[in-house]
């Protein structure tokens, strides 16, 4: 089946930002600031419509001796959060603020977005070729980017690894979200001086003190028919593990895998390597963020960083103009295009979401 093409349903540019005029501040800082964990949740199967605030990651709990396994194989979802959310990709994460921080507002907030795109955006940025699309709205000055992908299913018939096996042989989950599809979370936090709220998908979590689930949880139901289930614990930010296999002599600690973790303050990676007969030697556990590996990262890719908070601030200065819903494309050729959306009513943050920016009359 041939790939959806990255402009399907939008119109012609409304602005360009070449990655040559992309140029490094020494002035800014690129250090996180003001790091907090916002909230947290896990999704249901679609036809269950249903998210549990803040819920829990999986728990960490791995083999202590060598285990043989089956490579990844049949129908997994990649992209949990559009394939209930068709309509506002962002949406949970908006339903779940409200649950963990009833008093927050996003009137401060200039970016809201997942993992992905900023490491896309830091990727051409820093000269990729790599082509992608990010879709944009934007709520009074608040620009939110949306995950673009061609397929939110992927059907794996040759072998790509036992990435997915692993997950589910390595942890285990409570009873109350037994049938999660995703455990998402968010973080806030200044970069650059632009604050940012991040969602990303969670691997896994460290043990820590069990939640008793009495099955009487608090139940809402959204507009758009989403039911909201109270349950579970925001789980601290020393507890969230990233989880990575591949063979054995493959380094797992790459700068790429350092980039995502970097974003995410995720501390913990635990790695496992398997032999060519699919037999996984027992896994490595270790704290990059104390062992200074996410702060090394950090200083050797102080020039991209800095380049992606003047990329991140061109972006903002085309797309605060555009008075619909637009997309970022990148083709490869080093250009970064700003195309409208082909349908200008279509609004993607439902109306009862919009009163978290304390917006005058709504």
């Amino acid at each position: 089946m041939p790939k959806a093409p990255l402009r399907k349903g939008l119109l012609l540019p409304v602005g360009e930002i070449p990655a040559d005029s992309i140029h490094p501040d020494p002035t800014i800082s690129i250090s996180k600031k003001e790091l907090k964990t916002v909230t947290s949740y896990n999704l249901l199967p679609k036809r269950e419509n249903t998210m549990v605030v803040p819920g829990t990651p999986a728990i960490w709990k791995p083999a202590t001796t060598p285990r043989k396994l089956n490579p990844d194989a049949g129908k997994y979802i990649l992209d949990p959060n559009a394939l209930v959310f068709p309509k506002c990709v962002l949406e949970p994460l908006l339903r779940a603020i409200p649950v963990t921080q009833p008093r927050m507002k996003l009137n401060d907030i200039d970016l809201i977005s997942d993992r992905r795109n900023l490491r896309l955006l830091l990727a051409f940025a820093s000269g990729s070729k790599k082509e992608f699309r990010i879709d944009v709205e934007v709520v009074e000055s608040t620009v939110l980017l949306s995950t673009w992908t061609t397929s939110k299913i992927n059907f794996i018939s040759q072998f790509q690894g036992y990435g997915h096996e692993f997950e589910r042989v390595s942890t285990w989950k409570p009873r109350y979200i037994q049938k999660s599809i995703i455990h998402a979370r968010a973080v806030s936090y200044t970069l650059g001086g632009i604050k940012i709220l991040l969602r990303f998908e969670v691997d896994a979590c460290k043990p820590g003190k069990k939640h008793n689930s009495n099955g009487e949880s608090p139940r809402t139901k959204a507009p758009t028919g989403i039911e909201v289930v109270k349950e579970g614990t925001l789980v601290g930010p020393p507890r969230i593990v990233e989880i990575k296999t591949g063979p054995v002599g493959k380094r797992l600690d790459s700068t790429q895998t350092l980039s995502q973790m970097w974003f995410s303050q995720t501390p913990i990676l635990c790695t496992w390597n398997y032999q060519e007969d699919g037999t996984f030697l027992p896994a490595e556990e270790r704290n990059m963020e104390k062992e200074g590996r996410l702060a090394k990262w950090e200083e050797d890719n102080k020039e991209k960083i800095q380049k992606l908070v003047c990329l991140m601030e061109k972006i903002f200065e085309i797309v605060r103009c555009v008075p619909h819903k637009c997309a970022l494309v990148h083709e490869g050729d080093n250009i970064l295009k700003v195309y409208q959306d082909a349908n200008p009513g279509h609004k993607g943050v439902p109306e009862d979401l919009l009163a978290m920016w304390n917006i005058p009359g709504v």
